[in-house]
């Protein structure tokens, strides 16, 4: 069965995921039906267009393949496989948004230091990281700080000395800040207006129809997780928490218009590849998984693509 082969991170699997990789670049490149996915519309790289499009390319797998070895190796699901990576890929719709890909590698660089916090017990350095890469996010939309709700929680519950840890905490949320005030006062570099993130995007109501399969495959995902949590080992249980806390959070931006679409989607991406992930790993009902997730593949790329 497919999912089978690319549920062992073997070289079959990985040749799987290049040549899915390779598809959903050039997809993306040829037949997107989106606007703002064009580069053109990008004015601050207009000059840079092929440097930009490298550049996305590359961030995009590392993003993939960096997150699918993060829940690996971190035990947050315990079989070496692709298909958070897979599915990761082709949730992800901003090729062409350099400045959304950055965002998504240092929200991925944060995610990994807190579920380090749950793991680890000397926990400095994973503390001042993590603030200091939401920090980074939140240059650009100031309620990404909200995120600082789940390192907080972590530390209330299951860690000693929370006014250090605070005070630790505290100092790598303000170190970016400095630096932009530095460079601002001093040399009159302003990067905020360089990166400006408040981009209202319009999205075509009539996109949604195609998430429909989508949503039907995450309901199926999310009865798998409530289902088998307990069965899972305490260092997975914690960190599926987590993701959950932040999958919510992440939603609730949206909900009450923090965010837009293109930030939501990206930022609830991380969470849902580990539900599906989860579910197309572990679900014994081996048909209904494989067709489920033929129609979430099939789902996603009407949902970015024309034809």
């Amino acid at each position: 069965m497919f999912l089978k082969t690319i549920g062992n991170n073997n070289l079959v699997g990985k040749v799987a995921f290049f040549i899915l990789f390779i598809a959903v670049i050039l997809f993306k490149y040829f037949f997107s039906n989106h606007n703002y996915l064009l580069i053109e519309n990008n004015s601050s790289f207009n000059d840079f267009k092929s440097i930009v499009f490298i550049l996305n390319c590359v961030f995009l797998l590392f993003i993939s393949i960096g997150f699918n070895n993060m829940i690996y190796e971190k035990g947050v699901i315990k079989k070496n496989n692709i298909i958070t990576a897979v599915v990761f890929l082709t949730i992800h719709p901003f090729l062409h948004d350099f400045k959304l890909l950055l965002t998504g590698v240092f929200f991925l660089f944060f995610l990994e230091k807190i579920i380090e916090i749950i793991l680890n017990e000397k926990i400095e350095n994973q503390i001042f990281y993590s603030a200091f890469f939401v920090s980074i996010i939140s240059i650009f939309n100031i309620y990404f700080l909200l995120y600082s709700v789940v390192p907080f929680f972590i530390l209330f519950l299951f860690k000693n000395n929370l006014l250090r840890y605070m005070v630790i905490y505290l100092i790598g949320v303000a170190i970016p800040f400095f630096i932009l005030f530095f460079l601002k006062t001093l040399f009159e570099i302003d990067l905020r207006s360089q990166f400006n993130f408040y981009e209202n995007i319009k999205i075509n109501l009539s996109q949604f129809k195609y998430i429909i399969p989508v949503l039907v495959v995450s309901l199926f995902s999310f009865i798998e997780i409530f289902n088998w949590i307990n069965k899972k080992s305490i260092r997975s249980r914690k960190a599926f928490y987590v993701i959950i806390i932040i999958a919510i959070i992440t939603i609730l931006f949206f909900v009450f218009n923090l965010i837009s679409y293109d930030y939501f989607v990206l930022l609830f991406s991380f969470p849902l590849s580990l539900f599906l992930s989860n579910y197309y790993l572990y679900s014994k009902r081996i048909l209904i998984k494989h067709f489920l997730f033929f129609i979430f593949i099939f789902g996603m790329f009407l949902s970015y693509y024309s034809f």
